[in-house]
């Protein structure tokens, strides 16, 4: 597979961001994506950040998933947005400028 230099810069930005601890209880999905943002514009030197989106397909029925999570330790950005789309059943998806979580099952 062939990863654009978009994307492995993305991957490094998301390898090398620290999110402090942080704790998320009952929170909504899209706040909770907002906070990481937020905490990944902070982190970073440029203060760019990384753009996560929050993608949820026409049909999808379910109402938006809460999140609750509670990390005593920094990690990386990547491991953060794994561990909350874990926690829901959503999966997350790296592409050449942004970070896409969606449904687990969406097309």
């Amino acid at each position: 597979m062939i990863v654009s230099p978009e994307r492995r810069g993305l991957i490094k930005k998301l390898d090398s961001t620290i999110i402090e601890k942080f704790y998320f209880s009952d929170t909504p999905l899209s706040k909770a994506v907002d906070l990481l943002m937020e905490e990944s514009r902070r982190a970073d030197l440029t203060h760019e950040g990384v753009r996560i989106t929050v993608r949820i397909p026409n049909n999808y029925v379910e109402p938006e998933p809460k999140v609750t999570i509670s990390l005593r330790k920094d990690i990386s950005l990547r491991d953060a947005i794994e561990i909350l789309t874990m926690g829901i059943s959503w999966v997350y998806r790296i592409e050449d400028t942004e970070v896409i979580i969606l449904p687990l099952h969406s097309d």
